[in-house]
């Protein structure tokens, strides 16, 4: 897919090593993770609208990740609308007049784009909320807040620094849940207000349906020597898919694929997918397409295996599918 790498891949977003003195009020030597663990949010939004009093540099290009800036933590992560002019349903567009066409967004999101013959969400990942971007969980590392039972009133894990590939790996899903409303010390300048773990880690902690309900297109280390693709699963024995598809044996790859796993929340109410799709290779479409086709490609694209997912048209967009 063109879409860009939904990932920060830069060093804007690590934090640099080494300890160095702000120049607040009173100047403070630290480091950038001490200040990520710091609990005081009055203090850690003082520090982090400060600069590094020999260099004066900004504390959030020091510390972007401790200091939660906000190109850092971005809800579309790094995906960028392009700036180029394209046609799109005979209509001459950009990814701004895109934006103002809200009555109908969804249909021009999903609609092919000329020159080429890529989606409109991939040319607007920005506007149109391309899920690929915002169902993506966050590479970067953050701190929670302790975790405590709400029965007892006793603390069961200190605060912590974690990162959403952890989550994996949680047995039970009850603590997961848990660890998904847990605040981070993101409070900053650029963000003053309390952000939890499920908005880093949309994808695992699948409290939003849309992120849950999607396979996994790339890689899965499935073992210290091995990677397998959701794919995979659709050419398994039965028994080998009911081993891969059970949470409690196989964490990782059950939840990194509901879909072809019939993973059973997934499969009641299913929205068609948002996702751009793929059932020939080098043409690209979408649920919205396939429902305004012609019968004849309907019931090609419904029935037929899409390319990266190895899943049917028809359980990928049910409701496009059931239009007669």
């Amino acid at each position: 897919s063109p879409v860009p790498s939904p990932q920060p891949t830069t060093e804007k977003c690590v934090d640099k090593t080494g300890s160095f003195t702000v120049s607040t009020p009173t100047p403070l030597q630290t480091t950038c993770q001490q200040i990520h663990f710091l609990r005081n949010k009055p203090k850690r939004i003082s520090l982090c609208k400060s600069v590094v009093k020999r260099t004066k540099e900004l504390m959030t290009n020091r510390c972007p990740i401790a200091c939660a800036r906000r190109d850092c933590y971005a809800f579309h992560n790094s995906c960028k609308d392009s700036k180029e002019r394209f046609m799109s349903q005979g209509v001459s567009r950009t990814c701004a007049t895109v934006q103002k066409s809200d009555t109908t967004l969804p249909n021009v999101c999903g609609s092919l784009t000329i020159p080429g013959s890529g989606l409109v969400q991939e040319k607007c990942p920005v506007t149109c909320s391309n899920i690929e971007c915002t169902c993506a969980d966050k590479e970067i590392s953050f701190v929670t807040a302790a975790s405590t039972n709400s029965d007892t009133g006793k603390q069961i894990e200190p605060q912590r620094e974690r990162n959403c590939s952890q989550l994996y790996g949680i047995e039970h899903w009850e603590y997961r849940n848990v660890v998904c409303l847990l605040d981070i010390y993101a409070v900053t300048p650029y963000f003053q207000t309390t952000l939890k773990v499920y908005y880093m880690c949309p994808k695992a902690c699948g409290f939003r349906k849309e992120c849950f309900c999607r396979d996994a297109k790339e890689p899965l280390a499935i073992s210290n020597s091995s990677t397998g693709r959701c794919r995979d699963a659709a050419i398994y024995s039965n028994e080998d898919k009911k081993y891969w598809c059970d949470e409690q044996k196989q964490p990782l790859f059950s939840r990194s694929c509901p879909v072809v796993c019939r993973n059973s929340y997934c499969m009641e109410e299913r929205p068609d997918s948002r996702d751009t799709l793929s059932f020939k290779p080098g043409v690209l479409t979408s649920c919205w397409l396939i429902a305004e086709s012609e019968s004849v490609y309907k019931t090609w694209a419904c029935n037929t295996k899409e390319i990266d997912l190895a899943v049917e048209g028809f359980v990928l967009c049910p409701n496009a599918c059931a239009i007669s």
